[in-house]
């Protein structure tokens, strides 16, 4: 009872710093399975698991999380406490989410959300309907998307409550972001910036960042895009967030090839996020690490470490049934062999690429391609034009 008191009071104190809990966690797991058979044990008990959560998802410390939520959540349905079941069952999506084991996450979160409605606790309600607005903005179901975000937007704005606010802001920027409405993704981005600064709250703000960054990037914005995806590096090494941290890597790496041409700077950024997705088995990770550093490298002419690396992405997207993935790796091949010169290729897997969003599974995704289908098709054309001429001078 005694070193759960301690823990409770040190992490709510925030003297838990990340760099502390990585010497220290284990013995408060020790502490944790210590009290889960005391009844008077309960309070502390949940509360650190609440307060330490955080950390070991950032840490990348999954497998042995998820032992402790189950063991956790299957106390508090044994103590009868609602509550309690209701917000570390949330606790239990979310971690896994983070791993995209997806369809597991949407079935503890609809648990989560079939508890809150049952208990009335609004705040889980509108975490979970937050959280899974943000996922189906990731797979453009746009309408539901938005009718989760809007409706946990609402809860949050009833109970004042800050941290919700802030993150439905940023799903709402994401949601806005994939269907190019730029003006109102950044409205929202900023907003949830806004009130992660307020709240001095790093991990939310390095998030918001990320996505500014990425908003930059489509809309060609170099300076304001390397300037936020590098402050949001700066603050996930601040905070420890070990995951994310090859997101914004690739990110960085993807602005360098987009914005600057400064290929070097992106391949070494490339290899830097790879080697972490490599690291958590994150196979939708690797498979856009592979794009993006096959990008880089075909601009810096090593052709054949390209063509590789681009074609192990697009078959890593097949293999995951990610059609996204898989038009954005098809399109990075038909790059590929336009700077290449293999023009007959070119055309070949762009008609690929049309024919395959004619299909149910891709249609959506027209939206989202249509200006780069666009460029390749004015740039094969060029590419004909300038064939011909040789030809003729020839």
């Amino acid at each position: 009872m005694s070193s759960l008191t301690l823990w409770q009071n040190a992490l709510e104190a925030r003297q838990g710093s990340a760099v502390r809990l990585d010497a220290e966690w284990e013995n408060i797991l020790k502490a944790i399975y210590f009290g889960l058979p005391i009844e008077e044990a309960w309070p502390s008990l949940y509360r650190i698991v609440r307060k330490l959560s955080p950390y070991m998802e950032r840490r990348g410390l999954w497998e042995t999380w998820q032992e402790v939520l189950e063991q956790v959540i299957q106390a508090a349905r044994q103590m009868g406490d609602e509550v309690g079941e209701t917000r570390l069952t949330f606790l239990l999506a979310r971690l896994l989410f983070r791993q995209k084991r997806f369809p597991e996450a949407i079935h503890f979160y609809r648990r989560t959300l079939r508890l809150a409605r049952q208990i009335g606790d609004w705040e889980s309600e509108g975490r979970v309907c937050s959280n899974l607005g943000y996922y189906y903005a990731g797979r453009d179901f746009w309408q539901r998307a938005e009718v989760l975000c809007c409706h946990a937007l609402d809860i949050f704005r009833h109970l004042n409550h800050r941290h919700g606010l802030a993150h439905t802001h940023l799903h709402l920027g994401w949601l806005y972001f994939r269907q190019r409405r730029w003006q109102e993704a950044h409205r929202h981005l900023k907003a949830a910036c806004a009130i992660w600064q307020a709240m001095g709250d790093d991990h939310g703000l390095m998030r918001g960042f990320n996505h500014l960054g990425l908003l930059f990037i489509e809309t060609a914005r170099p300076e304001p895009a390397l300037h936020h995806l590098e402050a949001a590096l700066q603050l996930a090494r601040r905070t420890g967030e070990e995951s994310l941290t090859a997101t914004l890597y690739l990110n960085l790496a993807l602005a360098h090839n987009r914005l600057t041409n400064r290929y070097e700077e992106a391949e070494r950024y490339a290899r830097q996020a790879e080697a972490i997705y490599h690291r958590y088995s994150d196979r939708e990770g690797q498979a856009r690490a592979w794009g993006v550093l096959g990008i880089a490298c075909l601009y810096q002419g090593k052709t054949e470490e390209a063509r590789r690396l681009l074609a192990n992405a697009l078959a890593q997207w097949r293999t995951l049934h990610h059609p996204y993935g898989e038009m954005d790796a098809l399109l990075d091949l038909v790059e590929y062999d336009l700077v290449a010169g293999n023009g007959e290729e070119a055309a070949r897997r762009l008609q690929e690429a049309e024919i395959l969003l004619r299909r149910p599974a891709y249609s959506h995704l027209n939206h989202q391609f249509e200006f780069r289908l666009e460029e390749y098709r004015r740039r094969l054309l060029g590419s004909e034009v300038r064939q011909t001429a040789a030809m003729e001078v020839g």
